[in-house]
């Protein structure tokens, strides 16, 4: 027997391989075009230097859309996380929601006011700093209602805060309506 006969060889007639074949991709196409979100693309890295030091390795990005925490003006919040959060963040019914299982990784939010507001989480939440930063320390590629994409290279480290050197590209995930 041939290496050529030995693949084409099955139990299986060559009719049900197709038949096979057909569901798979059939299934797969099912999937992409059912809308199941994903997260977005992230990479790089937020190191902790604080008094515990701690490195998060971005992998991915999300955007949503929702009150900002007092109620009173509604912003867009980038968060960039180790590990996929989609399912968690689709499950949230309030904006405060979305962060509650972030355990390694950023938020930062936009249309607050003249300064970023960021929250830098990692190790379980157990190392935390949060700040702003100048709106001009994030390169925007793209900064839409519904994207946001750019670079950070950001050093919060003199006050306590991380090293930020991240590339991110987000669309909306989620929106939440106004505060009650």
């Amino acid at each position: 027997m041939n290496a050529l006969q030995s693949v084409t060889d099955t139990n299986q007639p060559a009719q049900d391989r197709a038949r096979s074949s057909w569901l798979t991709l059939f299934a797969v196409a099912a999937l992409c075009a059912s809308g199941t979100a994903m997260a977005d693309p992230a990479k790089g890295t937020l190191t902790g230097t604080g008094k515990v030091a701690a490195t998060v390795n971005v992998k991915h990005a999300y955007l949503v859309k929702g009150p900002n925490a007092f109620g009173d003006k509604m912003v867009r919040l980038l968060i960039l996380s180790e590990v996929d959060q989609t399912a968690h963040i689709k499950s949230c019914s309030t904006m405060s929601c979305t962060t509650n299982k972030l355990e390694s990784g950023m938020t930062v939010e936009f249309d607050t006011g003249p300064r970023l507001l960021y929250w830098f989480v990692a190790n379980g939440q157990r190392v935390q700093a949060s700040g702003t930063a100048e709106p001009d320390s994030i390169t925007l590629t793209t900064n839409t209602a519904q994207k946001i994409a750019g670079k950070w290279t950001y050093d919060a480290s003199g006050q306590g805060g991380p090293k930020i050197a991240v590339e991110f590209d987000a669309a909306m995930l989620k929106e939440f309506g106004k505060a009650p």
